[in-house]
């Protein structure tokens, strides 16, 4: 059997998980389409429906959990697939794929294996992949600039992988499921834990305003529409006609991926203290290069 097409679906507010899923997508070599849930209008737009295509599913691991928002927008998507004399659907095949910054990623993989079986697919191969920790800084590295050429190289043999399965089923219904590694109940998501002292205060990056040209970048990148650019005040002088513009963050929306720091072009948006302290912790306790792992 020949995979016709592929169907790349991330969640991916820095990135690496989507190069993740493009790489495995073209160890399969097939036609590639890709659909982005990362940004906010993915909360609200319609998707085209699923039908025989082999669709990947790449997300990253905050604190060993599939992230809430991630979660949201998969169940968003629609998939039916009627074979000939059938009364009901059955399930589109999925590959899916876990990203966390070398810490562990619990039971991600197997939550989002649970997630993608409600809404129809069935995962028939998962992977796991490092990408740089979202709190990672040059000064003090977790999984810095990964996924790198290596982790991509065998994000591709993966997919090649894949491709030899299909070949050797004659149809979809004899394609062989994977149980991806992981327990119920789910580990306790951080968020959950920490939100009776407001971390989500503490943890949420600031900008420097000196340094902030109001370019807009970190708006745009940002998953959850959490950061605006405020008109705050204006100079009443027509003479003058200044108007003074602050970033402003809302915490509560703030999901702590940091694509805003990473792709600050001035260095003007910056990671809070207590994120610092916790990649303090990273850097010492996972120094070692953790590799990929797959399951077919």
């Amino acid at each position: 059997m020949k995979i016709e097409a592929v169907r790349v679906i991330s969640f991916s507010p820095t990135g690496g998980s989507k190069k993740v899923a493009e790489a495995i997508a073209k160890g399969i070599q097939a036609p590639v389409e890709s659909i982005d849930l990362t940004p906010p209008s993915a909360r609200t737009q319609d998707f085209p429906e699923f039908t025989d295509e082999l669709v990947i599913i790449s997300v990253p691991v905050y604190a060993g959990r599939v992230p809430t928002e991630a979660a949201y927008r998969i169940r968003r998507l629609t998939s039916k697939r009627e074979p000939y004399g059938a009364k009901r659907p059955q399930k589109i095949p999925a590959v899916i794929v876990v990203t966390y910054g070398n810490r562990a990623y619990e039971d991600a993989l197997y939550e989002l294996g649970d997630i993608v079986s409600e809404v129809g697919f069935q995962p028939i191969a998962a992977g796991v992949f490092l990408c740089e920790h979202s709190f990672s800084v040059p000064e003090m590295p977790t999984a810095h600039g990964r996924p790198d050429a290596k982790d991509l190289a065998k994000a591709k043999a993966f997919g090649k992988q894949i491709r030899d399965k299909y070949a050797k089923a004659d149809k979809i219904e004899n394609l062989s499921l994977v149980t991806p590694p992981g327990t119920t109940p789910y580990s306790l998501s951080m968020r959950a834990n920490l939100t009776w002292y407001d971390y989500g205060a503490l943890a949420t990056p600031s900008t420097n305003e000196d340094q902030c040209t109001k370019c807009g970048t970190c708006v745009d990148v940002c998953p959850t529409a959490a950061i605006r650019i405020q008109h705050v005040a204006s100079n009443p002088s027509p003479m003058i006609g200044y108007n003074l513009r602050l970033i402003s963050t809302d915490h509560n929306a703030c999901i702590w991926c940091c694509a805003c720091v990473k792709n600050c072009p001035t260095g003007a948006r910056v990671m809070s203290k207590r994120v610092l302290k916790s990649q303090s912790d990273l850097n010492k306790g996972y120094p070692d290069r953790k590799e990929p792992e797959t399951y077919l």
